[in-house]
C-alpha cells in the first residue's frame, strides 16, 4: 500500500513539475579549471599529514539519545546537526559535544514530515531545511531546533542542497528515472517552491543511476557538485554552472563503455569519486580504485595532491574515512567508537606515541563500542608550510 501511494505522489510531483515549459538547458562554464595529476607518487612524495595541521579538536557526541547512523553532518556557527537516516531524527549539538534538541516531528499534522529525504542549512537565515520528498515539502527551523515554517516544493529530487548565491534557490540531483522521460537531466536548479529554472547534464542511459549520497555537498558559501564517473567537480553559482576541478588519473580514468556493465568491470579503474569539500586553501575528495576506498586532500596553492603516510596516527584516528562536511575553516570528520576499537584489537593501529596527536588515539581508546561516534574538526597550516611536492 505505501509503495502504492508513494508512486501516486511521485506521478503528481512529475505531472505539477513537467507542465514548466520555461527550464533552460544551463550551459556549463569552463574558464579557469583546476586539473590535479592523479598519477601514482613516488615514495618521497609521501608525507605526514600531521606535520600540515594547525589544529585539532576532538568532540565526543553525548550518549544522552544514541544515534543509530551519522547520515550526514551539517556545521554553522557553533552547532553540529546531524541527521539519522535510521531514526528519521535531526541531533542538534554544540561544540562541546552536548545535545541541544532533537528534531523527530515524524507525522501526519502540520509541521510534521513523513520522511526526511535531505537536509541542508540556509547560512543567511541561519536555518535548518528539511526535505520530505514524500510530502512534497521543505521545513524550516532555527539553529536551536524550533519549527519556524512548511513551505511546498513541487519538484522531484533524490537530493536537495539550498544555493548560498542566492537566497530563494536551490539545487536537485535526480539520477535516472523511467517516470522522468522529459526530465531526464541530472542537476536542476530550482527557486524556492521547486519551479524548475534550469537543467544540466542529461542522461546518458543508464549509466546515471545513484550510487552515491553526496552529490551535492556544501562547504561555507560554495555549492558543489560531484559528477557521476568523470572525476570533475562543478561550482553551483546562483543558475550557473561552472567546471572548478579536475582530477586526471589517466589509464585509470574510468571509460565511458564500462559504466554501462556491472561493478565488476570497474576493476583497475577509479570511480566513485565522492565527499569533495574546500576549506580555504584546501581540498579533501575520496574514491574508490581497486575495491579500496581512498581519501585525499590537495593544496589549491600549490596545485598539489597531498599523499599521506599509511602510518600516520592522525590517518587512523580521524581521517580514517571521508571527511563528511566543513565548519569555517575546519574539516569535519566522524569516527565510529566501535570501528575504531576493532581496529585496535585486531593490531592494525600504528604505536607513534611520540607524535603530536597521539593523545587522541588514547583517549578514543576509553570509550565503549556503543557510544556514540565522535566528531573530530581539524584544519591546514597557511600554505607556505606545506611540504612541497
Amino acid at each position: 500500500m505505501r509503495n502504492g501511494i508513494a508512486l501516486f505522489t511521485l506521478l503528481i510531483l512529475l505531472s505539477c513539475s513537467s507542465n514548466n515549459d520555461d527550464v533552460r538547458n544551463g550551459s556549463i562554464q569552463t574558464d579557469g579549471v583546476i586539473t590535479f595529476n592523479m598519477d601514482d607518487p613516488e615514495y618521497e612524495d609521501f608525507i605526514d599529514i600531521e606535520e600540515l595541521l594547525d589544529t585539532v579538536i576532538m568532540i565526543p557526541l553525548s550518549n544522552e539519545v544514541l544515534i543509530g547512523q551519522v547520515s550526514k553532518i551539517l556545521g554553522i556557527s557553533d552547532r553540529i546537526f546531524v541527521f539519522d537516516e535510521q531514526s528519521q531524527s535531526v541531533f542538534i549539538y554544540n561544540l562541546n559535544g552536548d545535545v541541544l534538541n532533537v528534531i523527530s516531528d515524524k507525522g501526519e499534522g502540520p509541521g510534521q514530515y513523513f520522511k526526511i529525504a535531505d537536509i541542508d542549512l540556509d547560512i543567511r537565515q541561519e536555518q535548518l531545511i528539511i526535505f520530505d520528498q514524500f510530502k512534497s515539502k521543505l521545513f524550516y527551523y532555527d539553529l536551536d531546533g524550533n519549527f519556524i515554517k512548511e513551505n511546498r516544493f513541487y519538484s522531484f529530487a533524490r537530493f536537495l542542497a539550498y544555493n548560498p548565491s542566492d537566497s530563494t534557490s536551490f539545487a536537485i540531483f535526480n539520477n535516472y528515472n523511467e517516470l522522468m522521460e522529459d526530465q531526464e537531466y541530472n542537476l536542476f536548479t530550482t527557486n524556492e517552491s521547486g519551479t524548475l529554472i534550469n537543467r544540466y547534464f542529461p542522461y546518458e542511459g543508464r549509466e546515471t543511476r545513484r550510487i552515491k549520497d553526496n552529490y551535492l555537498t556544501r562547504s561555507n558559501e560554495e555549492l558543489f557538485y560531484i559528477g557521476h564517473y568523470d572525476n570533475k567537480v562543478y561550482k553551483v553559482d546562483g543558475n550557473e554552472v561552472e567546471l572548478k576541478y579536475e582530477f586526471d588519473f589517466g589509464d585509470r580514468n574510468i571509460p565511458k563503455s564500462v559504466v554501462h556493465d556491472s561493478f565488476d568491470s570497474f576493476e583497475g579503474y577509479v570511480w566513485y569519486l565522492s565527499y569533495f569539500y574546500k576549506a580555504n586553501d584546501y581540498l579533501t575528495f575520496s574514491y574508490v580504485y581497486n575495491k579500496t576506498f581512498i581519501t585525499k586532500f590537495a593544496n589549491l596553492k600549490q596545485g598539489t595532491v597531498i599523499h599521506n603516510k599509511l602510518t600516520s596516527s592522525v590517518l587512523h584516528c580521524y581521517a580514517q574515512g571521508p571527511v563528511r562536511g566543513v565548519l569555517d575553516d575546519y574539516f569535519i570528520s566522524v569516527v565510529n567508537p566501535s570501528s575504531f576499537l576493532d581496529y585496535i584489537e585486531n593490531g592494525l593501529y600504528p604505536k607513534q606515541e611520540e607524535t603530536k596527536y597521539y593523545h587522541f588515539v588514547d583517549r578514543m581508546k576509553e570509550f565503549k563500542p556503543e557510544d556514540n561516534p565522535v566528531v573530530f574538526l581539524f584544519k591546514f597550516k597557511s600554505c607556505e608550510l606545506v611540504h612541497p611536492n
